[in-house]
């Protein structure tokens, strides 16, 4: 499994770093690239398309796309250009590679339901007045399992039948 990240993005660091752990617990290799930085500590936008070829020198069964802002956000569609280019597929920890761009397929909660918890964890503080360091940490527990298959047949890498009866599929 291959991630390229921001190193410059805590959320995305600390994502590896438990990739990192599920790993050795999992008994899979991990391929680390963080794009490039400049002078000043930024990320380079314009290495991403030569992180993605060493990522594919390195032949990984998949890209994994997490909630990097600057890979799978603003960078988006040349990450995910750059994928398809070298038929590397994408497993995507967000909703937006999925609906908006060529990421092959993943397992995300939808913004709406996020949308929710954060409201509601809004109320808690500024409605009832719950300090935020008092409320504790949750995690969505509904997710959809999105498969794309536009670019299933792009890549000719087709999902189980056993899956298809359960993902939601798009094109």
């Amino acid at each position: 499994l291959a991630v390229i990240f921001n190193p410059r993005e805590n959320n995305s660091v600390q994502q590896v770093a438990e990739l990192r752990i599920l790993a050795d617990q999992q008994g899979f290799e991990l391929l680390e690239h963080p794009v490039r930085l400049d002078g000043d500590n930024n990320p380079i936008a314009e290495s991403i398309p030569g992180v993605i070829a060493e990522v594919a020198a390195e032949q990984p069964d998949f890209l994994y796309l997490g909630p990097d802002t600057f890979v799978a956000g603003v960078n988006l569609e040349l990450t995910m250009d750059e994928a398809i280019s070298h038929g590397l597929a994408a497993f995507s920890a967000t909703e937006r590679p999925l609906r908006d761009s060529k990421s092959l397929f993943g397992l995300v909660t939808g913004f709406y339901n996020l949308g929710r918890l954060t409201a509601y964890k809004a109320e808690q503080i500024l409605v009832e007045g719950i300090a935020p360091r008092d409320i504790p940490v949750e995690t969505l527990t509904r997710f959809s399992y999105i498969v794309r298959m536009d670019v299933a047949r792009q890549l000719e890498l087709y999902p189980p039948m056993a899956v298809l009866g359960f993902a939601e599929i798009i094109e």
